[in-house]
């Protein structure tokens, strides 16, 4: 109740214009550039992401603030219709969910829950080994320890390639075996706090919508549920959601076979299928959070023959 009622200011709605098959062509080129930065995201290939960002960074932070469930409308480039919530599902700080995949260590920072060397596993597993190796191992003389790191200095290479001193003159100071504990902490303080600028701007966007000093009343894996929703399929939830075309009921031997098939699926394959029926790969948080929508399950009635027929989704309208 306290994350709904961050937001709950009335305005009116955007309409942004969004091209599908450009978006797609950028999935595809990006498989191939991922790893390649750019200095300037208009250069960036023209994902769904990049072209809301084009649509809708000059817009005041107030206007997105909606409670009727609609920051902004989509509109697709070259195709007749305005989207009945797909693309804005997905994306606005609402009780909907957006699964963004990030490490850990990224929600704890934005409750202001302080990192740990243990976090390393999330995000930098080398560097946690070369730390434990640096204060666990018994190096048995000067010349032991110049043999396993010859030429290393108080440096480290961060994330865009790029050396980096830890210490002031860091590149001219060796790391021996009577300072290497300093060099452990220095080297561990940078990474622990590598991504303070970053996160910091995650912060700065989430505060032109919600509250951000009640981020640490949560912990950080109840932010990452609150934003992202569970990663597996409630299937409970979903039948409670769900209503059936005036033929059919949940007593029905289709509507029974529908529940066990689904049931059978993988996590992914679950996941695949409301994305089929949905256009979202995770469900609503709660039963509260599904609002007006509900999962329809509706009998094609077809001439042809039933083996041959394929279903049929209508994603804006959660049917099948």
């Amino acid at each position: 109740k306290i994350w709904s009622e961050s937001y709950s200011v009335e305005r009116s709605s955007e309409v942004v214009s969004i091209n599908r098959h450009l978006a797609f062509k950028a999935r595809e080129s990006l498989r191939e550039t991922a790893h390649v930065l750019q200095p300037d995201v208009s250069v960036y290939y023209p994902t769904v992401f990049v072209q809301l960002w084009r649509e809708l960074h000059c817009t005041p932070p107030g206007l997105l603030r909606r409670s009727d469930g609609k920051s902004w409308f989509t509109k697709f480039k070259g195709e007749p219709s305005i989207d009945d919530g797909g693309l804005y599902r997905e994306t606005t700080a609402t009780t909907e969910v957006f699964p963004i995949q990030l490490a850990a260590p990224i929600w704890k920072l934005l409750v202001s829950e302080p990192l740990t060397p243990s976090d390393f596993a999330q995000f930098d597993v080398a560097t946690g080994q070369t730390l434990r190796y640096l204060r666990l191992t018994a190096f048995d003389s000067d010349a032991m320890f110049a043999s396993i790191f010859p030429d290393q200095s108080f440096t480290c290479i961060n994330e865009q390639d790029q050396l980096v001193e830890l210490i002031p003159n860091g590149a001219n100071v060796r790391v021996t075996l009577a300072n290497r504990f300093e060099y452990a902490d220095a080297l561990e303080s940078y990474r622990l706090h590598q991504f303070d600028e970053a996160v910091a701007c995650i912060r700065n966007g989430l505060a032109s919508i919600v509250q951000v000093d009640l981020l640490p009343m949560f912990t950080w894996a109840e932010l990452e549920l609150l934003v992202c929703g569970r990663p597996t399929l409630n299937l409970a939830l979903l039948r409670k959601k769900t209503e059936y075309s005036p033929d059919m009921d949940m007593q029905d031997t289709l509507v029974e076979r529908f529940w066990r098939t689904l049931a059978g699926f993988t996590s992914d394959e679950q996941q695949l299928f409301l994305q089929f029926v949905w256009g979202r790969s995770r469900l609503p948080f709660s039963e509260v959070d599904f609002g007006s929508y509900t999962f329809k399950l509706v009998r094609h009635m077809s001439p042809s023959n039933p083996d041959e027929y394929l279903p049929v989704a209508h994603t804006c309208f959660f049917q099948v």
